[in-house]
């Protein structure tokens, strides 16, 4: 296959008598976008196809000069290089104009995004070719059409391109529907800018495991660098699931002869994408468009507003998940701190969490300066050493502050400056030997994910960055994210006893690492998902600490303890939030029935954020225990009970029944100070210096136990 090879002195290739010129152009208008098709000049083998308009015919050289400029695309642009270079099915495949009607071999295209509603436009291709001087010869019909067309501003839409192709590793029969559009240099009120080109495809597959109107799961797919939306989509069959899997390539040739890819970002508005190479200097000035950021965003809600309607909900948007490797972590990562309640869950493997990093210890590492990584970074985003060039992605929806690029792909940052907001659950794995992304940046990151209490599961072995040696934990299984969904919360684990030792970063000789060769953080203590009650007034989990089976058959830890510790966060309150800043909320730990803790927490404010509740010193036993909190106002009875009698009335009068005789009262801290009949509670003097008036009773009504706020006054 031809690649499109541009180079400065294109215009000399060929020099002929009389200057040629598209021919058969033919314009059409549809879903809100003008498709210009021409036959090509038969023997044009390089350069570019420019494309023009106006509201007046362009019937002669000087109009044609007047015109507005579109863009341009390259010779052989009709040529689908993307989607033949990724089927490998050694057949060429061309674009398509809709969901049916495609090119041939001698034919280009241009598609223009309408921004002018009822526009009458005309429109003319030049071409070059040939030629030592731009070629603005005008032959009506040929390439310049004699009627107009008009546009229409709506919605835009991706056309079908194939449907039920199989694609590598299916499982159960499964195929992929392949889906392309179009896109540019214009925004509109619903379609953004996704490069900086007049005109580019992007394509994406969509396979389809769960009924139409089947309120399906959601798996959304980023694929590593190198790879694309076909060869590298979700392999594993996930019963009711609609798996998405994305695209990020443009056509750079001159990077690499493939083409490549945007960091699931976008690049500087400088970057010229057919002209720069590696060596092409690191913008210093300018603004980093997030044009992938754009386009992803566009395509999940062009899914969702196509199948999900007022008539049937195909994918269930409380219960969407993130998936990437390598390179396809970036996405995972930039749409959890974006957005992070749109995404129940993300699982990303062997990811780089800081491209602000400092150099590895270990000289192979392809991030550390002049890298092959970092080159190519640079390119797009500047030089990190000197330059945090400004995005065009606000800080928050509506902001004049923008996210500078350095700092949005940098999770340490990142994940403080969401420090007071649930994110999607992230489960990770790394390896310490992974000279792609380098292991050295993960020891600051996994003590911000600590400090942050953000949850998740982060785990590590010895593998490198391909995972195919030196391998102790199984793939992230993504079946299990199922469990989670927006509408749900779930405990935060962070600095629990049961950690290992990940090691430092400062190790300056070989291997340039040490601590835990495999090890894991938060992954040792889980939950009962059913045991979840989130009510404004209390919320409640049943917790348990397991150990983890490697693939070797080993376990991590070797043997639990009797019981380990945590600090718990709840994350993705439903109703219980929104407390006034100082609410008391009163916490207990419940193992076989009996309070073995017990404390208060107050609600807490940054500005007027309100901060997540965190417990600390929770314990937590491998055959599990209850985990209670609740306003402390609301546990019954409220308000001050000044003498026994008064709470036995109190007692009798809730449940209308004589109330048994005996009772435990219990402290704040959990010890149990106090055990028999109401007489008992006279006896009842220890104090805490904190609440030295509040006491937990407990009680038995119908075998089970129920507690009770005492307020001793």
């Amino acid at each position: 296959m031809k690649y499109i090879l541009i180079a400065a002195t294109f215009l000399t290739c060929c020099t002929l008598g009389f200057a040629q010129t598209a021919t058969n152009i033919s314009v059409t208008a549809h879903n809100s976008q003008v498709f210009i098709t021409w036959k090509n000049i038969p023997a044009c083998d390089s350069g570019f196809y420019y494309v023009y308009k106006n509201t007046v015919p362009i019937s002669d050289n000087i109009t044609f000069q007047n015109s507005q400029y579109l863009g341009r695309v390259p010779f052989n642009f009709g040529l689908d290089f993307r989607l033949t270079s990724v089927l490998n099915d050694h057949e060429k495949h061309y674009l398509i104009t809709n969901d049916t009607a495609m090119l041939d071999s001698t034919q280009n295209l241009f598609v223009m995004t309408c921004t002018s509603e009822g526009e009458k436009d005309y429109f003319a291709v030049r071409c070059d070719f040939g030629q030592t001087s731009p070629n603005w010869t005008v032959l009506a019909n040929q390439n310049s059409t004699a009627g107009k067309v008009t546009q229409h501003v709506g919605q835009v839409k991706a056309y079908l391109q194939m449907n039920d192709v199989v694609f590598p590793n299916a499982p159960q029969g499964e195929t992929m529907d392949i889906y392309i559009h179009y896109a540019g240099n214009t925004t509109t009120a619903s379609y953004p800018a996704m490069d900086n080109e007049g005109c580019l495809p992007f394509h994406l597959g969509i396979i389809k495991s769960g009924n139409l109107g089947g309120m399906n799961t959601c798996f959304l797919k980023f694929h590593g660098g190198g790879g694309d939306f076909f060869n590298n989509t979700i392999t594993v069959h996930i019963d009711s699931a609609w798996k998405i899997s994305f695209d990020d390539w443009i056509p750079a040739f001159r990077i690499d002869s493939g083409g490549t890819n945007t960091r699931w970002f976008g690049y500087s508005q400088q970057f010229k994408v057919y002209e720069d190479d590696i060596n092409t200097p690191p913008p210093i000035s300018g603004i980093v468009r997030a044009y992938t950021v754009s386009r992803v965003n566009w395509e999940l809600r062009w899914i969702l507003n196509k199948w999900n309607t007022i008539n049937y909900t195909t994918i269930d948007t409380s219960r969407m998940y993130l998936v990437g490797s390598s390179q396809g972590c970036a996405g995972v990562l930039l749409f959890s701190m974006l957005s992070p309640s749109r995404f129940a869950s993300g699982s990303i493997t062997v990811p780089k969490y800081n491209l602000l990093a400092p150099d590895d210890a270990n000289p192979a590492c392809r991030f550390n300066d002049n890298g092959s990584q970092v080159k190519q970074t640079r390119i797009f985003f500047g030089n990190e050493d000197s330059t945090n060039l400004y995005t065009d992605l606000p800080t928050s929806p509506g902001s004049s502050n923008f996210f500078k690029i350095y700092d949005i792909t940098d999770m340490d940052y990142m994940f403080h400056f969401r420090k007071n907001t649930s994110l999607p659950f992230l489960s990770a794995i790394n390896g310490k030997t992974d000279v792609i992304t380098c292991w050295q940046e993960k020891i600051p990151f996994y003590d911000t994910v600590q400090a942050t209490h953000c949850g998740g599961i982060w785990e590590w072995d010895l593998r490198g960055h391909s995972g195919t040696d030196s391998t102790s934990w199984s793939s992230l299984d993504v079946k299990s994210m199922r469990r989670f969904s927006c509408k749900k919360s779930y405990p935060a684990f962070s600095y629990t006893s049961l950690d290992n030792n990940p090691g430092s970063d400062t190790i300056s000789t070989p291997p340039y690492y040490n601590g835990d060769n495999v090890g894991q953080l938060h992954a040792s203590f889980d939950w009962l998902d059913s045991s979840i009650v989130d009510y404004s007034y209390l919320w409640q989990v049943r917790l348990f600490i397991r150990r983890n089976r490697q693939v070797d058959s080993t376990y991590v830890p070797t043997a639990l303890p009797e019981f380990a510790t945590t600090e718990l966060t709840i994350r993705r309150a439903q109703q219980f939030k929104n407390f006034s800043a100082g609410t008391k909320l009163c916490w207990m730990n419940f193992y076989h029935g009996e309070l073995i803790q017990s404390g208060v927490v107050s609600q807490l404010y940054q500005d007027t954020v309100a901060l997540p509740v965190t417990v600390r010193g929770v314990k937590v036993f491998p055959e599990g225990n209850i985990f209670r909190i609740m306003r402390c106002d609301s546990i019954q009875p409220t308000g001050s009970l000044d003498d026994k009698n008064e709470m036995k009335s109190c007692m009798n009068t809730i449940y209308d029944s004589p109330m048994p005789g005996l009772l435990s009262v219990y402290n704040l801290i959990g010890k149990k100070i106090s055990f028999g009949d109401f007489s008992s509670l006279t006896s009842v003097t220890e104090m805490t210096d904190e609440h030295p008036e509040v006491y937990f009773v407990r009680m038995l009504v119908e075998g089970i136990p129920v507690y009770f706020k005492w307020i001793k006054s």
